[in-house]
Order: structure tokens, then sequence, then C-alpha cells
């Protein structure tokens, strides 16, 4: 829930907490609730005297320009599912969408990601077990930090090559195929602290012994920062370790683009190009210095 609540005193709050209890049986994630309440909230506190099947394309313009341009098309694609599930459920008469008087935007240019380079990759694969083998998994299953936190013994098998994630981003099971690098890693860790079935690869405190416990975002944020203290290479959030990832499964291992697609777990190969292109500034840069392209 925003820290601002004065939204719940609108007259559209009614529709926007039906409009999120939907979203949740839907299967909505609660984060995902929470950033549409929170855009929803702008609109809200702007015109709390407003019914919901009053306002205005204009009404909705003006709360747009409060959010910074490059971002706008996020709220006007939340504010369209609104008016929308309205609309299906008769709070708004047929044809008198407001979306349809406010304009299309497009997604601002995304940021150029920084990635590290392959030698702050070796660095940080070659510090000491435990930790060099968690980010070699890391690197070579291109885990989000949630896919980390909740991996388990059980989800690796080393004679298939699969690891399984179960309940990852959009509550989806998914299955990663990984390469030698990540079995070695597995099996250095299985050698040294001798896994059981249940046992997490990232778990829970430093003075507990037991690994049935996950660890907390806290708590691999700290472990994350450690290591990268310990490597000695420049920090990038952990979430660079997935774009890094990406990008040695591209020049180094030389996996097309719906293998690449697979190994990412997107649902859409429009979300691969989108996110990860098929040219990037880093293919411009290799073939500038005249190294082929895979």
């Amino acid at each position: 829930m925003p820290a601002d609540i004065r939204h719940h005193q609108a007259r559209a709050c009614l529709q926007l907490t039906a409009w999120l209890d939907w979203l949740e049986l839907e299967g909505k994630r609660p984060r995902t609730l929470h950033n549409y309440e929170r855009y929803v909230a702008l609109l809200l506190r702007l015109y709390p005297d407003v019914p919901f099947h009053l306002f205005t394309g204009d009404m909705i313009s003006r709360a747009l320009r409060s959010v910074p341009p490059r971002s706008r098309y996020i709220p006007r694609s939340i504010y369209k599912g609104w008016f929308e599930w309205g609309e299906l459920q008769g709070h708004i008469e047929p044809n008198q969408n407001p979306m349809r008087r406010v304009p299309k935007m497009k997604a601002g240019m995304r940021r150029p990601v920084s990635l590290f380079n392959q030698a702050e990759v070796d660095l940080l694969c070659g510090l000491p077990i435990i930790d060099g083998a968690l980010f070699a998994i890391l690197f070579g299953c291109l885990l989000r930090r949630d896919d980390a936190c909740r991996l388990q013994r059980r989800h690796i098998n080393l004679d298939t090559m699969l690891m399984t994630l179960y309940e990852g981003k959009g509550g989806r099971d998914d299955q990663i195929p990984f390469g030698p690098k990540v079995a070695a890693a597995v099996a250095d860790l299985d050698l040294l602290i001798r896994l059981d079935p249940d046992d997490h690869l990232w778990y829970r405190g430093v003075l507990n012994k037991s690994r049935k416990q996950r660890i907390g975002k806290t708590t691999f944020d700290r472990w994350y920062r450690r290591c990268i203290d310990d490597a000695g290479v420049r920090y990038l959030k952990p979430h660079t370790t997935r774009h890094t990832g990406h990008w040695i499964l591209k020049h180094v291992e030389g996996l097309d683009l719906e293998e690449r697609r697979l190994v990412l777990r997107h649902k859409s190969i429009d979300t691969t190009t989108r996110q990860y292109p098929v040219v990037d500034v880093h293919d411009v840069v290799l073939k500038r210095a005249g190294v082929p392209h895979v």
C-alpha cells in the first residue's frame, strides 16, 4: 500500500479496490498490485471528488504530467487497464472510456546497461568456494535475486543439466538449461558442504548452520556486496549478473536469440529483443575492434 493513503477518501477508491481484488484473483503478485495502486493514487489525489464514471481524458493527462516523461507510458497502461475493467463491469457506459482521449505514449529510451567485464566475472567466480561457485551459478543461469533466494539443491539435476525454478516471475515454473561451468560449481558445493536435497544454496544467516531456511533479500544484498568488496571489483546491482550472463551466452557461447529467450525465461521473444536487443552497443564495439560477431 502507498505510504500516502489520502486516496482512500476519494470517491473512486471503491472501484480501485474492486479492480485490485479482481487482479489478485487473476494471479497478479502483491508487488504488481502495489505499483498499480501507487499510480492510480496519483489520479485520485488530484481529483478526490470525481466519481469513477466522470473522469475525463484531460484529468488523466494532467495526472500523467506529474510523472517523468520517459516513464509516463507505465501509468498510462495502468489507467487503461483500470478503465477497461470499469467498462467491462458496467461502471462506465459503452464507448465512454476516457482513455480514448488520452495521447498514446511510447516507452522512453532505455538507459544503457553497464555490465561486468570478463576480468570482473573471473574475479567474482574465482572467489573461494562457496562464494565463487554461487557467482558462477548467478552468471550461468541468469538468475534474478528472488530466484536465487528460493533455489534448493533438489531443483538442480546434474544428469539432465537442467535447473527448475518454482513460482518465478509471474508465478511461473520454468526450467533453465545450464552448461559445464554451472555443473562444476554445483558439484564443488556438493563435495565441500554435502548439500541435502532440501538445502538452499543461499541460506538464512551465518550463525544458522542449517540451510533449510531461505535467505532474505536484505541478507542476500549484504552477501553480494561483501563478495564485490572481496573480489575488488566495482559495485553493480545484483541484477547486472543476469545482463552480464546474457552477454556471455550471446558473445562467448554463441547462443541464438530463441535459445537465449529460453534461458532468460521470457514468455515472448519480443521481450528478449526489447530488453536485450539483437544488436547492441557491445556488438558495435566488437565490430569496430575487428572482432568477428558471434
